[in-house]
């Protein structure tokens, strides 16, 4: 079995040397790997790592709505045959009915083949959705067919990692610094009602919901989840200090300098 539940993702086209993603992949042993616009490399990854969840995704996908279920089926099924892989279906779609609907017949034509494709649906971004009640079939579908079937969501904080669990400003809501929200001292005035877990720990509110409905939870792997760019916290972390070389705040190099603001007693060893 996998060491960790850590997932990585990985854009192929910036891979100039495997040797080094393939030593570390080996030592990390992940529970799953995401190629984009790699399909070579996934096989190959796939091969020295036969506990991980090997996921295959073509860009751009946004696009994937306008082939009907079983168009796109036929297509992945005819790419991946017999290598045992997942297939990525979209990117950030938004769980509106349409994209429900899409991935319910998908889901129900797959069912149907002697041999399913492995799927990995959806992939939610963040704040996505604000509920599940539209989607319980797809949920119940999902559990049903879990051998085969994972729910994709996206996960990202700003700054530091409770960022992660707040919508919105957080000073304008009133999580002020001297709660130590930004150190994550104090994560029970995080918690909902008051945080919401809007960008990370959605899967509670599912899980909330599967258990209110009587289903079972599906599967899930975070397809996405770090440090990045985040449009209803900038006006937050706007006002922090920057690491002086780069133009603006999004992942953790951009971040050091306030970092050692936050956390003096850290070392950087």
């Amino acid at each position: 079995m996998p060491v960790g539940k850590i997932s990585f993702n990985v854009h192929a086209q910036g891979v100039r040397n495997a040797t080094p993603l393939k030593d570390l992949l080996r030592e990390i042993d992940p529970a799953a790997v995401l190629v984009m616009d790699g399909f070579g490399l996934l096989l190959e990854l796939k091969s020295i790592l036969p506990n991980t969840i090997c996921i295959d995704r073509e860009y751009p996908d946004v696009s994937v709505f306008s082939k009907s279920p079983a168009q796109w089926l036929k297509e992945k099924a005819d790419k991946v045959g017999s290598t045992g892989v997942w297939v990525y279906t979209t990117n950030e779609p938004g769980l509106t009915k349409e994209v429900i609907a899409w991935h319910v017949e998908l889901i129900k034509l797959n069912a149907k083949r002697q041999y399913p494709i492995r799927i990995v649906g959806v992939n939610l971004g963040v704040g996505q959705p604000e509920n599940w009640n539209d989607a319980k079939e797809f949920l119940q579908l999902a559990d049903k067919y879990r051998d085969w079937f994972i729910l994709g969501l996206h996960e990202y904080a700003a700054v530091v990692p409770t960022s992660g669990f707040i919508g919105g400003n957080p000073v304008e809501r009133g999580f002020a610094l001297a709660d130590g929200w930004p150190r994550g001292d104090n994560l029970d005035k995080i918690k909902p009602p008051n945080g919401g877990m809007y960008h990370c720990g959605r899967v509670f509110s599912l899980n909330a919901y599967c258990k209110a409905e009587g289903i079972t939870p599906p599967r899930v792997i975070l397809t996405e989840h770090g440090f990045d760019h985040l449009n209803d916290l900038e006006s937050w972390y706007n006002t922090l200090q920057l690491t002086q070389k780069y133009g603006n705040i999004r992942g953790w190099k951009t971040l050091v300098d306030q970092w050692r603001i936050f956390y003096p007693q850290w070392s950087e060893g």
